[in-house]
């Protein structure tokens, strides 16, 4: 793995370990972005959730296109159980990454306690 060596990357479980589990932190990002505008709170408070979902999913993308490169789906919405996205090519991927971390690095306290 390691050596990006194996024949049949869908098959080994640690590959689709990683995939599974960051388009799940994806997806609950994107029910976070898409929810917590409607919300009645103080702004500072909303724009430190929506900042920590956005950090999250760039992180989440930065580490998919490492690991995958290519063609990943970029999605930045909620999806539903019928969609299948396709792929995105890797400066659209990048640009995500940039907005996503550009917004949590505005929106998020500079020191935690």
């Amino acid at each position: 793995f390691s050596r990006f060596q194996f024949p049949s990357g869908y098959d080994f479980e640690v590959n689709r370990e990683l995939w599974i589990h960051h388009y799940e932190l994806i997806q609950r990002a994107n029910q976070v972005t898409a929810n917590v505008p409607a919300i009645q709170m103080p702004d500072t408070t909303k724009n430190r959730l929506l900042g920590e979902a956005q950090f999250l999913r760039g992180m989440a993308y930065f580490n998919l296109i490492s690991l995958y490169g290519g063609k990943i789906p970029l999605v930045t919405a909620p999806l539903t159980a019928a969609d299948r996205p396709a792929g995105s090519d890797s400066a659209a991927v990048f640009a995500q990454i940039e907005q996503d971390l550009t917004f949590a690095s505005a929106n998020l306290p500079r020191q935690l306690m």
